[in-house]
């Protein structure tokens, strides 16, 4: 569902009872920052697996200009929504990943650097513009490698995956 600037989609294994309670977790972290709130919840039902699962995530944007896909084992940092929003004023016509395991990260912020570019970036949370979600999405589905122009890292927030 659409926010002010972002919908917010959660790909969601309801399988696992960790992973229920994850995605309460986060949402009610959600509302405690904006009660108004609308998320759409992606869940795996039928067993399909991630990547069909993560293809119907993309398809969820509710008509915004931004769409965040989460998966549904992070954590999100405190005011995580106003980050989302600083991010997009920051870099709006690029796809960013809220989370990086990247090598260079250390070298960017010891250089003073807040982002730091990759191509073929895969994430627990990213945003993409909406306008980039047809054309990627046409790629995916064909099983062709998408040659993605930018793909922006960022560790704005210090999100961290519960998968071990």
């Amino acid at each position: 569902m659409s926010n002010a600037n972002f919908s917010i989609a959660i790909q969601h294994t309801p399988h696992d009872s960790n992973r229920r309670s994850w995605v309460k977790s986060m949402l009610e972290k959600f509302r405690a920052e904006r009660p108004d709130l609308c998320v759409d919840i992606v869940a795996d039902t039928e067993r399909q697996g991630s990547w069909p699962t993560y293809l119907r995530t993309l398809r969820a944007t509710a008509g915004a200009r931004h769409h965040l896909v989460l998966n549904d084992d992070i954590t999100v940092c405190r005011d995580f929504l106003a980050s989302v929003d600083k991010v997009i004023q920051a870099r709006p016509g690029h796809i960013v990943s809220l989370y990086t395991n990247s090598p260079w990260v250390p070298t960017a912020r010891a250089r003073g650097q807040a982002w730091i570019e990759k191509s073929l970036v895969a994430s627990p949370a990213l945003i993409w513009p909406t306008a980039l979600i047809h054309e990627a999405y046409l790629r995916l589905i064909d099983d062709k490698p998408a040659e993605w122009n930018s793909a922006v890292g960022c560790s704005v927030c210090s999100g961290r995956s519960r998968r071990r």
